[in-house]
This record gives structure tokens, C-alpha cells and sequence, in this order.
């Protein structure tokens, strides 16, 4: 199981283990966990009770492209290639 997968199998809390985990990739995991949470929050404002599941999956869909162009800088190789490439 990769760290997105272990991050986004549910809306807790998952510890970063030294050793196990590698520290970029985690905190990057962790932003786009963070992003889905705010989207679930935004909807459930708007009246939409969204599942995790369901969040992931439209906040995936609807804004991971954006996300990554933003955080990710385009012009260099210095990101490997699994956080641009990641598909869920």
C-alpha cells in the first residue's frame, strides 16, 4: 500500500513513522488529505454530506491537476515522478 493510499483509506489521523515513510512524499500526502478535508467542509456548508470516499474522489477528479501544478514546480525534475503522476 502506497502512502497516498495509506493516507486518503481514511479521514484520521495516519503518524508519520521515520523509517518507514519517506518524510517528502508523506508531507505532500498529507497536504492533499488536508485539501479533501477542506472540500468535504466547504460542501457539507452547501448542504452536501459527501462520504470520505466520495470527497476523495471528486476532490481527485475536480482539483488534484490544479494542485499539483501549484505546489509542484513544472520547469525542473526535481520532484520524482510518482507526485506528478499519481492517479487515484
Amino acid at each position: 500500500m502506497s502512502v497516498i493510499d495509506l493516507l486518503l483509506e481514511s479521514e484520521g489521523h495516519v503518524p508519520y513513522e521515520p523509517g518507514k515513510h519517506n518524510r517528502l512524499h508523506f508531507q505532500m500526502c498529507r497536504l492533499v488529505k488536508d485539501e479533501i478535508r477542506e472540500h468535504k467542509w466547504i460542501e457539507g456548508e452547501k448542504g452536501r454530506h459527501l462520504t470520505w470516499e466520495e470527497a476523495v474522489n471528486e476532490w481527485m477528479d475536480k482539483h488534484y491537476k490544479a494542485f499539483i501544478k501549484a505546489v509542484v514546480p513544472q520547469k525542473t525534475n526535481c520532484f520524482p515522478d510518482w507526485i506528478k503522476n499519481i492517479k487515484y
